[in-house]
């Protein structure tokens, strides 16, 4: 219903999100909470945790919390899931497309009789007035097929019976964040360019901010205000995705910054140190980008003896404490930006990233093909600073920024798509 940020005990922004609550699977909560999210816009400095859960003012789903004992914060999300309740379709969770599935899923993972809903709120029900005239929409085309996303690319959708107005009308995206195995909605807002009954233009997204829509490559929906939809028969290859924001219903970019002192300096902690053991592994993880990209990223010989991220001018890599990062996640990347008006709008200059790869891993971190039982060091290392390159997860499986890592599996080497992407949003100031 609505969000305020805060600065935590720990110097990072936070987001309080108030709910309107109609049904608990589990727990005990009144019909009005508030939970938190991490990151979000204080003042002129942002804050994105990648990846976390985000949510924006309207979005209607289903969310899960965890206590977060690390930071004092009670009721975090951990993961929201958006539901258009129009057609039940749930939106950015694979293995469970439709609402009652999921419910379904609940109950049986719960070992309860099988969920039924108790309240929905009347403004989410009430679309009658877009029942007159429910033409069931058709996609002929979408171009271009090769796009980039975050990038402000603008793709074109053409048919029939979308609307003359686009009203609750969005468009969903195969989601990066999953490899492309469910669908993510874009809510109406600045991507949108045109809308009518037989063409849309609008920017491919990467939102990273109170808004998780990260566009991968697949096939596109196109769900209209009266709950219809239909689907592309034509694919849409996402070469990457390069982080934007969703911030004052206007769309602002992120960059990187060349600063005075010579670039980004990290620090490695003394708990990476000791288990990389010697080892140049994160160093040429580090010289492999920028050597590629130009990005003046580079590891100080200096170690230091800390876990936690904030706003502190210390740009870090390093091993977690033990229960610090979520056990469903191998590292995160904080990035801390300042904002800075220009011309153009609003825009996010990158001054500080932490990286923290989960110390509760069973890490492989020697040359060679990992063992089957061990998840590979490098890749994490090379994944997380394609993050510090403003770059998000997309689902091509040969490339660095593919969401997820299995055990034995490896993917050192950066690909061109990634370089590219790496490469853009980058300008020096005197």
């Amino acid at each position: 219903m609505n969000q305020q940020t805060f600065i935590g005990s720990d110097g990072n922004i936070y987001t309080s999100n108030n709910i309107d609550v109609y049904r608990v699977f589990k727990g005990k909560v009144g019909f009005s909470v508030d939970v938190v999210t991490e990151g979000g816009v204080f003042g002129d400095l942002m804050q994105v945790v990648t990846p976390s859960a985000q949510m924006q003012i309207g979005d209607y789903g289903m969310l899960v919390l965890a206590d977060d004992t690390q930071r004092s914060l009670a009721s975090v999300v951990s993961a929201f899931y958006s539901v258009d309740e129009r057609s039940g379709t749930v939106y950015g969770l694979k293995g469970a497309a439709h609402r009652e599935a999921l419910y379904e899923t609940i109950a049986r993972s719960m070992g309860t009789a099988a969920i039924q809903m108790l309240r929905v709120p009347d403004e989410v029900l009430n679309y009658s007035e877009h029942a007159v005239n429910r033409a069931v929409p058709e996609i002929a085309a979408v171009f271009p097929s090769e796009v980039t996303a975050g990038t402000q690319t603008v793709l074109t959708i053409t048919g029939q019976g979308f609307g003359n107005q686009q009203g609750d009308g969005f468009v969903a995206f195969h989601n990066a964040d999953d490899g492309g195995q469910s669908f993510v909605g874009l809510q109406a807002g600045p991507h949108y360019l045109n809308w009518t009954d037989t063409q849309i233009e609008m920017y491919v997204p990467s939102a990273t901010l109170y808004n998780t829509t990260v566009a991968g490559t697949g096939s596109i929906r196109v769900i209209t205000a009266a709950g219809e939809s239909a689907e592309s028969a034509e694919l849409v290859t996402v070469d990457y995705a390069k982080s934007e924001v969703v911030y004052s219903e206007q769309l602002n970019s992120t960059m990187l910054v060349g600063i005075q002192s010579g670039g980004y300096v990290f620090k490695m902690n003394q708990q990476l140190a000791q288990f990389t053991n010697g080892s140049n592994m994160v160093e040429d993880a580090f010289i492999k980008w920028a050597c590629n990209t130009g990005v003046n990223f580079k590891l100080d010989e200096e170690v230091v003896n800390r876990t936690d991220w904030a706003n502190d001018e210390v740009n870090l890599i390093g091993l977690s404490n033990s229960g610090q990062v979520p056990s469903y996640l191998l590292g995160r990347t904080v990035t801390t930006f300042s904002g800075c008006s220009t011309p153009n709008g609003l825009q996010w200059n990158l001054i500080e990233v932490d990286i923290l790869l989960n110390s509760d891993i069973d890490w492989w971190a020697s040359e060679g093909q990992p063992t089957t039982n061990k998840y590979d060091l490098e890749t994490a290392v090379v994944h997380e600073i394609g993050h510090a390159h403003l770059l998000q997860h997309n689902n091509n499986l040969s490339s660095p920024m593919y969401f997820q890592l299995t055990e034995g599996a490896m993917r050192r080497s950066l690909h061109e798509p990634s370089i590219e992407g790496g490469e853009l949003h980058q300008y020096a100031v005197g």
